[in-house]
């Protein structure tokens, strides 16, 4: 095996945090329409997007998963197997949580903004 350049790691997860960024901006724009917020939290959603995605694709190399094997019949006789440990898809992991992550931001906005409204004493 040879020795990946630390280098090169850091620049595979900016290209894995840009789309979730991407993602995050774009989950959480209607999510504050929908709760009828202010847009002003959309730096902070990328911010989650971008991380949560990166986070996403980290646990999905390092938590186990039960082993699953496929197979395949080439023909001719020739079969081949492949036995992963890991969960096999990482990138829609990622990206789910890119635009879950940055709605449940938005979720909880809304909800200290109704608390915060509840709290305030009323003119009489």
């Amino acid at each position: 095996m040879f020795q990946v350049p630390p280098i090169l790691i850091v620049f595979g997860y900016v290209v894995i945090a840009v789309p979730g960024s991407i993602i995050g901006v774009l989950s959480g724009m209607p999510a504050s329409r929908i709760f009828r917020l202010r847009m002003q939290g959309i730096t902070k959603d990328a911010f989650l997007g971008a991380i949560g995605s990166v986070a996403a694709v980290i646990a999905c190399a390092v938590v186990p998963w039960p082993r699953n094997t496929t197979s395949e019949p080439l023909g001719a006789g020739l079969r081949v197997e492949t036995t992963m440990n890991r969960f096999q898809h990482p990138y829609l992991l990622a990206t789910l949580v890119a635009v879950m992550i940055p709605a449940l931001h938005q979720f909880i906005r809304f909800r200290k903004a109704r608390r915060d409204q509840d709290i305030r004493p009323r003119a009489t």
